[in-house]
């Protein structure tokens, strides 16, 4: 738990949401599922 009261709260609050949107996990989310890869390359 974080608090986010004042500016130095709201500077942080930036900066976590930031580190989240600019998280390496979402290149993986995009990409497709390993049994899903594999079932097209069966087809």
């Amino acid at each position: 738990h974080h608090p986010y009261a004042g500016y130095v709260g709201m500077i942080e609050m930036a900066r976590e949401i930031d580190e989240a949107l600019h998280s390496p996990v979402w290149q993986q989310v995009r990409q497709p599922a390993p049994w899903e890869t594999q079932r097209l390359e069966v087809l």
